[in-house]
């Protein structure tokens, strides 16, 4: 088992001319100084060149995502399965006669998943983060764009700089740029940048987060992918309300579905509760 100190140590050399700390003999608090420095750290420093905590940092970040427990896709059921609603096929014409604009149809290709996004071993999962692309900086902080940094590992970091830099430019509202996963148990990571709701949810702002979920899937087709995996984009400290989102979300993903080659399957991943109740009611409600 690697010691999670050789791993501190090399993190802490980063900071030698700026502060000296002394390593916590107790586990957990080794493990918040670990969260709080790969949060914090910018890309480039030494330590991510060294191969040898490179290396460590890997194997234990491989034995704690075993220990919370990897999810395997092929194991969760479809909608169809789970609750019994049937795929459909629609005239869309039809329904813009009557004034309807959605029905859901993909129940067999969209699983409704209840847990850790990053335990998924989906082909890709999505991470909904900022322009910047970097993850959250914040020490422990508990979001999506923190929690898939520091299990996917500094690398993750290190490419996502590399990605904004080629491209010379950060990422726009309904964008989603990709990279490899590193630790995680899935194979990409598609990074997206969901709007913000200030008070009203405007008609720009659904139409941002269609085109999140949209690049997210066209990302997906490029590489081939089968299974992609989502969270409810914007729906945390940017404000979008749960079940207005997931009504979005699933739109976009259900009629994307009509013309992908390649992406069968779709996991919605509900982080709680309350989450899982608004996209089955969503759901529900398009029948």
């Amino acid at each position: 088992m690697s010691d999670i100190k050789d791993i501190l140590k090399p993190l802490l050399y980063e900071y030698k001319d700026k502060f000296e700390v002394v390593i916590p003999e107790d586990y957990e608090k080794q493990k918040l100084m670990y969260n709080s420095l790969v949060s914090v750290r910018a890309p480039g420093l030494s330590a991510s060149v060294d191969e040898d905590f490179l290396k460590l940092q890997d194997d234990y970040l491989t034995k704690e995502i075993k220990k919370q427990g990897i999810v395997n896709c092929d194991s969760l059921l479809s909608v169809y399965e789970e609750y019994n609603i049937e795929p459909k096929k629609v005239d869309v014409e039809a329904m813009m006669k009557v004034g309807e604009t959605f029905k859901f149809c993909h129940s067999d290709k969209i699983c409704l998943y209840m847990g850790d996004i990053a335990l998924l071993d989906a082909d890709m999962i999505v991470d909904s983060t900022d322009s910047k692309m970097l993850g959250c900086f914040i020490p422990n902080h508990n979001c999506l764009d923190n929690h898939i940094h520091l299990l996917s590992g500094t690398r993750l970091r290190e490419e996502c700089y590399g990605v904004v830099k080629s491209a010379k430019r950060g990422l726009r509202c309904g964008e989603a740029r990709v990279t490899r996963a590193y630790n995680l148990p899935a194979k990409y990571i598609a990074h997206t940048f969901g709007p913000t709701i200030d008070n009203v949810i405007t008609d720009q702002a659904e139409r941002e987060l269609t085109s999140c979920c949209q690049a997210c899937l066209d990302e997906a087709e490029k590489l081939r992918l089968k299974t992609v995996a989502f969270p409810l984009i914007s729906t945390g400290e940017s404000n979008y309300p749960l079940v207005e989102a997931s009504k979005v979300i699933l739109q976009a993903i259900d009629e994307y579905l009509d013309q992908a080659e390649c992406v069968d399957k779709v996991v919605i991943v509900a982080h709680d509760e309350e989450a899982y109740d608004a996209v089955l009611f969503s759901i529900k409600h398009s029948l």
